[in-house]
């Protein structure tokens, strides 16, 4: 009935799929404690911290004229995050992957941070200096520059 090469080659194809399934289950469950880590982090380094809105935030921490350009990034940072976090109580010098998780979920939440940045603010970022970007304050200071030099 069945080649005794057919059934061989069967076997080997579904022990190779069972254990690409098993990898893949594997990575699935070392993300997830990646990120609830990342949470938990987070959460405890801003324990304790008063919870601003973004104007607030914009207002109280930056000049004049980079209150604005704080409010609209912690915004977007707030949309890009990828994890469970509140983060009103963000201070502008957290690191912006240390502190606040920034691409712990799935490594992709930073790259969707800077073209959202590029959109908002309808400027190209060279992903060089991009990445040396640590902090928010880093990041309002970098666009700021970069809106001037354009203007």
């Amino acid at each position: 009935m069945f080649h005794i090469g057919t059934i061989i080659i069967f076997v080997l194809c579904l022990v190779a799929l069972i254990s690409m399934f098993w990898l893949f289950i594997k990575s699935q469950m070392h993300a997830a404690r990646r990120v609830r880590a990342a949470e938990e982090h987070a959460t405890e380094v801003m324990k304790g911290r008063v919870g601003m809105t973004h104007d607030e935030f914009g207002k109280r921490y930056f000049s004049e004229s980079e209150a604005a350009i704080a409010s609209k990034i912690r915004e977007i940072l707030e949309k890009n995050i990828g994890l469970d976090i509140d983060i009103c109580p963000a201070l502008p010098d957290d690191d912006l992957a240390d502190d606040l998780g920034l691409g712990q979920f799935d490594g992709m939440d930073g790259n969707f941070m800077i073209l959202d940045i590029e959109n908002e603010f309808e400027i190209k970022l060279d992903r060089l200096s991009c990445s040396k970007i640590k902090t928010l304050r880093d990041v309002v200071r970098f666009v700021n520059e970069k809106l001037q030099k354009e203007n």
